[in-house]
């Protein structure tokens, strides 16, 4: 069990799935991230990618965020994820999409036309088998998301700021084992030039 640790839910509870498959993070380091976010959340779309629990995107919920979309791979998963929507009572405010995330970042995302707010907390072992595609879901969130939209990445404590991409203002900090990233979009896109 997870409690959320801010705003109109707080310390309610919401389940983890059983097995082990997801690894939510920690209340301080949810703590953190709410924290670095502040202003950030009240009124804005959340998008929590690899969503597991829920924890992140519900925490948003909880915060103000006007909307959430959950995106979890795991079918299983995402039975606890409705759950846990439904025990706070959020099913009008959270659409949860049961797809691969890099799938769904290349087909389905239609991002808003206001800065939003995505949060990403993929396994740790997507870190090793597959950075590629985790620097390339940064680099679409950076290039398509609204100008002012705040991306917050949960990483390992050895991740290497290189692989950012460039067109946000990143900062990092760590919380024992973790890194918690966070930038927000900034480039100044030509819309006559092509897309990468």
């Amino acid at each position: 069990m997870l409690r959320i640790i801010g705003g109109e839910q707080r310390g309610r509870k919401i389940d983890v799935p059983a097995g082990g498959q997801v690894r939510p993070p920690t209340d301080r380091v949810r703590q953190a991230i709410f924290n670095l976010l502040r202003r950030l959340v009240p009124g804005r779309p959340a998008f929590d990618l690899f969503a597991g629990s829920g924890a992140l995107g519900l925490e948003a919920l909880s915060r103000g965020a006007a909307h959430a979309t959950l995106v979890e791979n795991d079918a299983r998963v995402a039975a606890t994820l409705r759950r846990n929507v439904a025990h706070l009572h959020y099913e009008h405010a959270a659409t949860i999409v049961v797809a691969d995330v890099y799938r769904w970042i290349d087909r389905s995302a239609a991002w808003p036309a206001g800065p939003a707010v995505v949060l990403i907390a993929p396994p740790y072992a997507h870190f090793e088998r597959r950075r590629d595609d985790l620097e390339r879901l940064w680099g679409l969130l950076v290039r398509d998301t609204p100008n002012d939209t705040a991306i917050v990445i949960q990483a390992p404590q050895d991740f290497d700021r290189e692989s950012l991409p460039d067109g946000a203002d990143w900062e990092l900090r760590r919380y024992g084992q973790t890194q918690v990233v966070i930038g927000q979009t900034c480039r100044t896109r030509d819309a006559n030039s092509p897309s990468p």
